[in-house]
């Protein structure tokens, strides 16, 4: 990740990024309300709606092409993990 970037600059960047694959219905429905919340170097914590997010995310976007952006921008050794409201973290990818 670019030093001179937050990683919530770097998010934005990867929502430009989806956004030219996918949708405006899609890209609206499912990545307009995640919410970057913290990144350590290796873990991305995002803020998501609720569980059917992830299961929706994981199943149809993140091993097609939103582990590939998230690794150009953030680094190869990123993880994600997804914060959901009045649940317990979902770990991910």
């Amino acid at each position: 990740m670019a030093n001179s970037h937050t990683y919530g600059e770097v998010w934005q960047i990867c929502l430009d990024r989806i956004k030219q694959q996918i949708s405006q219905e899609e890209y609206a429905r499912w990545f307009e309300p995640i919410k970057p919340i913290a990144f350590d170097g290796t873990i991305l914590k995002l803020k998501v709606p609720n569980e059917s997010y992830v299961s929706h995310i994981e199943k149809n976007y993140i091993k097609q092409f939103v582990a590939q952006i998230i690794y150009q921008l953030y680094g190869r050794q990123t993880r994600i993990r997804y914060a959901i409201p009045n649940s317990t973290e979902q770990p991910a990818m």
